[in-house]
Parts: C-alpha cells; structure tokens; sequence
C-alpha cells in the first residue's frame, strides 16, 4: 500500500473512531447523516378552551356592556386556566363587539363560532341576545346573558342561560314594594317596541293588581321627551313604576315631580346610572329601583368581589374611563363576573371543551357569586328570591342602600 492510501485509510479509521466515541453507530456501506432539521419537528397541540365575549361597541347600552366587559376581564384574571383530564388548558377570551344600530350582533356571534368559542358571555341588550340566540343553539354552544331579562331567551332555549333574574321577577318584586308602601294605583309607563319595558311592565301589572291594586298605563315611543302626556291622571297617582332605559329615567323622575310632589317613583335596575342622578338632581326623591348586587351587603364572596375588582380597575385607568371614571362596582360587573364563574365551573364540571358536554353541566353549577348563590333552574333562570331595594340620597347624589326585598305572596 503506497503512502497516499495508507493515510486516506488512516482518516477513515480515525472518523470512525471519533464517531462511535459520540455515541453514534455508522453503517460502513451508507452515507454520512445529515443534521436533524428543526422545522419537521412536530409541536405539542396547543391546550386553550376558548371563551367569547359579545358585547355592543356603541349606542345606549354600550357603557352596560363596557362594564360587563370589565367584570369577565376581571374574572378571567383570578381563573385563567382550568384542569381537564390531569391537563392544563388555558382560558382565552375571545372578544367581539358590534353596533347596536344595526343587525351586527348575529354576524359577531358568527365570528365567535367560527373561532371556535366552547362558551359565549353577553350580550348586555335584549334584543342582541334574542337575535342570536338560535344561532348558539344551532351550534350546540351554551351562552350565558349576565343582565337581558328577556323570558324568551332561556324559555326557548336551553342552550341560554341567565345570571340576572328574569323580567317577571323585578316586576314582582316592584309590585310587592308598592303593594307594602300602601299604593292603591300605580301609574305604569311603557316604552313601546322595547322588549325589556314591555315584559317588566307585563310582570309588574299582573302581580299588582293580584293584591288589589289597580294599574293605569302609559305608552310612549323611543325618544320622547314628554311623558306626562302620554299618562293621564298623572297627579293624582300614588305611585309611578317605569320600568325604562337610564337615559329616560332621569327626565321621567323630573317630570313626574313637577306635578305630582309626592307618590312613590319606581324603577328597575337599569336606572343604577350616574346618569339618573345627574338629570333628576334634586327631584329624585322618594325613589326606588331594584338591583341585583349591593357592594356593601354584608356576605364574604360579594366583599371578597368588591374589593379585588376595585383594586383591579385602580391600577389601570383605562380600566377606570371604561367604568365611567369611577371605581364602583356596578351590578353588570357583578353579574358578568359570576357568568364568567359559571362558565369556568361548567367547562371543569364537564371535562371538556364540547359545548353540549359544558350546557349538561351548567344545570348542575352552584356556588355562591358576588350577587349570591348561583344557580339555574329548568329554563336555565338563575334562581333567586329577593332582590335589593336602592333609593337615591339627593344630598350626596349617591345611590344608597335601603333593604332587601322578597316577592309578596
């Protein structure tokens, strides 16, 4: 052997020995291996449980929504991952919005299916929920509406479920307080076409004239400015139940004080508004409205509630301009953060990310929430028995705490 092959045999030798002292084994007859390539490498599938949130970007409920928002943001802050099959998953919210004057509320729904959301939350206006309804259902997703009373929404669905007590329990509890307040007649304005007035109203008249009372009713259009013509012998009634939006309940309290100085003004918990305050002012006395949630009723989840959500929104004022500039926690917080619960406990009682595996175990929930305990009877109805009774305090221009108030029977 000359000396050219004795030294190529010598390199050979020596590749292959340096080769197996790194553990590799080499086939004499193939070709040298070539590095792994990190691109064909298959990644772990990603475990994330999506949740959608619905909610209107603008008109009049858009402040209700923003502040529903904020209270699921919260709640997904404390539980943002839950446990399935010994696995980890992650809770992504999935957030769309949409303009209330418009049809947008189905087509953003359709985007959240299309995300592939296991859960949807909201939205905070009836006629939205009601529009989309059919479309969860059709999709086998269960949705959770924290502030629509629409009876309609969980009747005919039994993949919508409600947080807040339904239209004919705050008008039975509005009845029962006028009944207890010695009214004899109460005057009802309706605002026409506006599901949420109309079945409230409905609940209210039934129940009241139940215990003897007599009902005289009101109706009047969107955007009217002048409401005692629209309910004659407004001065000579003993009460006054308007189950309406805020941006009229202001302006009603007003007028109603022109002529009549003293019966009793009723409402519902739409007017827990600054805004009511800002336009009755001084006139808002002898009022009274139902709420679902009170921060300062004394029970251990609602303070434990109250004081982690305004730590939360002080230190982000982004946070606290979407409130409305202040720290309050208002009651479409309170409830969107125990729909948010609801739904975080349905997805861990089910084990799984299957919208009908979460519907099935969302009849079975019950904890206790910020605004009580939470659970659904048959229809998917939160169950509850007394409402909180609120009064305005025109000296403070605050909202104040009166008591609670059960359904008379």
């Amino acid at each position: 052997m000359n000396k050219l092959k004795r030294a190529a045999a010598f390199a050979a030798a020596m590749l292959m020995i340096m080769m197996m002292a790194a553990g590799c084994h080499v086939d004499p007859g193939s070709e040298p291996a070539k590095p792994a390539d990190p691109t064909t490498d298959v990644e772990k599938e990603e475990k994330v449980i999506k949740i959608g949130v619905l909610e209107p970007g603008d008109g009049e409920y858009a402040l209700a929504g923003a502040r529903e928002l904020l209270g699921i943001q919260y709640a997904h802050s404390l539980n943002s991952e839950v446990e399935i099959g010994g696995e980890t998953y992650e809770i992504e919210l999935v957030e769309a919005s949409y303009s209330s004057a418009s049809d947008g509320a189905l087509s953003a729904a359709q985007k959240l299916i299309e995300e592939g959301v296991s859960v949807v939350l909201g939205p905070v206006d009836a006629a939205g929920a009601a529009s989309v309804g059919s479309l969860f259902a059709e999709n086998q997703i269960p949705a959770l509406c924290c502030f629509s009373t629409n009876p309609q929404l969980t009747e005919e669905n039994e993949y919508y479920f409600r947080v807040c007590a339904p239209a004919s329990f705050q008008g039975k509890i509005m009845a029962s307080m006028a009944a207890e307040q010695g009214c004899q007649n109460v005057g009802v304005l309706i605002e026409e076409g506006n599901a949420y007035s109309e079945n409230i109203a409905a609940a209210f008249s039934e129940a009241f004239e139940a215990f003897g009372g007599a009902v005289i009713e009101g109706v009047y259009s969107s955007g009217t400015t002048d409401f005692g013509s629209v309910l004659p012998g407004l001065a000579d009634c003993e009460g006054i139940f308007a189950p309406s939006l805020a941006e009229d309940a202001g302006e009603i309290i007003r007028q109603v004080r022109a002529v009549n100085s003293d019966c009793l003004i009723l409402g519902t918990d739409s007017w827990e508004s600054e805004e009511v305050i800002e336009t009755a002012g001084s006139d808002a006395t002898n009022v009274y409205f139902s709420s679902l949630f009170d921060e300062s009723v004394e029970r251990e989840a609602t303070a434990a509630f109250t004081e982690g959500y305004q730590a939360w929104l002080n230190a982000d004022p982004d946070r606290l301009n979407k409130n409305g500039g202040e720290d309050t926690a208002f009651s479409a917080s309170a409830l969107a953060f125990d729909a948010y619960t609801a739904a975080f406990e349905g997805i861990r009682s089910a084990g799984s990310a299957g919208g009908a595996e979460i519907c099935a175990a969302l009849k079975g929930v019950n904890f206790e929430g910020a605004t009580g305990a939470i659970a659904f009877d048959e229809n998917g109805d939160v169950l509850k028995e007394t409402a909180f009774i609120k009064t305005i305090d025109t000296a403070s221009g605050s909202f104040v705490f009166l008591k609670t108030q059960e359904v008379a029977a």
